[in-house]
């Protein structure tokens, strides 16, 4: 029975047996309800986070510098028998911005991710941007993390993913030409696991 449907049932047996039977407690000790019992279960989102703790660590990115003011890193991690997550952590040096969404009038170049995944894997949804800072623009600043789901319909251990983070760093006072940058990782995929 699931972790929910049995705190559930047990929060409903003890309400209808405690207090909807009429009797008194022969004892005046307090005694636990289902709802306190169930604290000491592991939450159903605690089971699911030590599943998806496989994936939690992002990668480690290198310090910007004011001559280069966007560095990146990427990561690939199985976080299930079919599944797999792409992370890349960007990392943005003080005083500098990127765009998070496209400027109406064409000029400046957002933050942007393209990856290319080798044969027998797939995407299973797209990428997911962290909520930017609201200023007058949309903008990333300091470090931002994105990440997106794979699928993996192949059998092999190591697969190569790259990737191309197009993005135009700017300051208070000028924005630097749009740039990019290549980055790769290796997605080992642990074959016991999917057979």
């Amino acid at each position: 029975m699931g972790e929910f449907r049995r705190i559930h049932w047990l929060l409903c047996l003890s309400i209808v047996l405690g207090a909807g039977c009429g009797s008194s407690p022969k004892s005046t000790a307090p005694t636990p309800t289902a709802l306190e019992r169930s604290k000491d279960l592991p939450s159903a989102a605690a089971q699911a986070e030590s599943v998806t703790s496989i994936a939690a660590e992002p990668p480690d990115a290198p310090e910007p510098s004011a001559s280069e003011p966007v560095k990146a890193a990427m990561s690939c991690r199985q976080t299930g028998p079919f599944k797999a997550e792409i992370q890349v952590v960007v990392r943005i040096a003080a005083t500098y911005y990127v765009r998070a969404e496209a400027d109406h009038g064409g000029k400046f170049t957002p933050l942007k991710i393209e990856a290319k995944l080798p044969p027998g894997v797939e995407f299973d949804g797209e990428w997911i941007f962290p909520k930017p800072e609201a200023e007058c623009i949309q903008v990333y600043r300091s470090a931002v993390l994105l990440k997106r789901s794979l699928k993996l319909n192949s059998l092999q251990t190591s697969m190569p993913v790259t990737a191309v983070l197009r993005y135009q760093a700017c300051n208070d006072e000028l924005c630097w030409p749009p740039d990019k940058l290549e980055l790769s990782a290796t997605l080992i995929s642990k074959a016991e696991a999917i057979r």
